[in-house]
């Protein structure tokens, strides 16, 4: 089973991003060594991977999105090749999944994150091209169509899709709700938003988000956008490796966008871990499964499968994010790295 989780695509890893590409497309489309590397030096924020965690080695490149900005909101050759630093238009050039995984709702599970993580951020869109076949696959990820393209790039015929990074109030909302967007557009129109950031975001990773002793150093939040509920305050917890456990129900895996699959136990994952002891009040939200059996190595004392309780957000139900566990010197609190916002 494909154990996907999202990550930025370092230099080192351009080549194989290419490979993928040119496996994908034909030869008249297919980008070159010099564009991708070009792409990747000048926007490496905006060249998002999907890796296969599945498996027991090192996790393997199966797909990106890589993107660089433009001034203006319609594509055109010049903004298909250069990169303009001060533009607020995201301009995708390739949303691309190795052949052998696709099929799979893999290339939708990344372009979803890829939106996510640009909602409501410094950016007003995402533009694209894509040919016929392929507009219909962008329409139902949120992107509207806005004709054919003057853009001429290999055989066949190329129409432009773009898509609002900005929130958009539903039709059906109670008049409460309405006024809280309003006072928050008003009174925090130029705060960041918390909680849209996951660790895939940081390029220096664990260095970016603990200190020297390895504590965090930024908050905690729900990652689900319309929630982004406070989990825990900085400084709370110790970023640490540890042995995966199957806290996934299989028959009932989380939202993919939301929530990384996590890789079959033993492998090792990152988690921020509380206590042992730990008291519960130390969260600021959060809540608790029934106790529940789960597979995977023990850690204290190791070996062995052991009840365990799961960690969702309180207001949303969003999970799991985590789970509690009893050990020989009592309580202690884990919160998968890649399931949490941060801000």
């Amino acid at each position: 089973m494909i154990l996907p989780s999202f990550a930025l695509v370092p230099a080192e890893q351009v080549q194989e991003a290419l490979k993928i590409e040119t496996a994908a497309y034909p030869p008249d489309e297919a980008g070159t060594q010099e564009t991708f590397a070009y792409r990747q030096s000048v926007a490496p924020s905006l060249f998002l991977g999907v890796y296969d965690q599945s498996d027991n080695k090192e996790k393997k490149l199966i797909g990106f999105i890589c993107s660089t900005l433009s001034k203006s909101e319609s594509l055109a050759h010049e903004s298909m090749t250069t990169h303009e630093p001060e533009g607020k238009t995201i301009c995708i050039h390739s949303v691309c999944v190795d052949p052998e995984h696709q099929r799979q709702k893999i290339g939708s599970a990344l372009l979803k994150e890829y939106i996510r993580q640009w909602t409501d951020g410094p950016y007003d869109g995402i533009s694209l091209i894509a040919h016929e076949e392929l507009i219909k696959f962008y329409v139902a990820a949120g992107f509207k169509l806005i004709g054919k393209s003057e853009v001429v790039h290999g055989s066949k015929p190329w129409f432009e899709l773009r898509y609002s990074l900005h929130s958009r109030i539903p039709d059906t909302v109670t008049q409460r709700r309405i006024l809280e967007v309003l006072r928050e557009q008003s009174n925090q129109s130029e705060l960041p938003r918390p909680g849209k950031k996951l660790a895939s975001y940081f390029q220096g990773g664990a260095s970016e988000l603990s200190d020297e002793q390895g504590l965090n150093k930024l908050r905690l939040y729900c990652p689900r956008i319309p929630c982004r509920s406070v989990i825990l305050l900085e400084k709370s917890a110790t970023l640490g490796k540890r042995s995966s456990i199957m806290i996934d129900n299989p028959h009932n895996l989380p939202p993919l966008d939301l929530l990384p699959h996590l890789p079959t136990p033993p492998e090792p994952i990152s988690a921020w871990k509380i206590g042992p002891p730990a008291n519960p009040m130390i969260f600021e939200n959060i809540g608790f499964s029934k106790t529940l059996p789960v597979d995977g190595p023990r850690d204290d004392p190791p070996g062995g499968s052991r009840l365990v309780k799961l960690l969702t957000c309180a207001e949303c139900d969003l999970g799991p994010l985590g789970w509690v566990e009893e050990g020989s010197g009592g309580t202690t609190y884990w919160l998968v790295i890649n399931r949490v916002g941060y801000m």
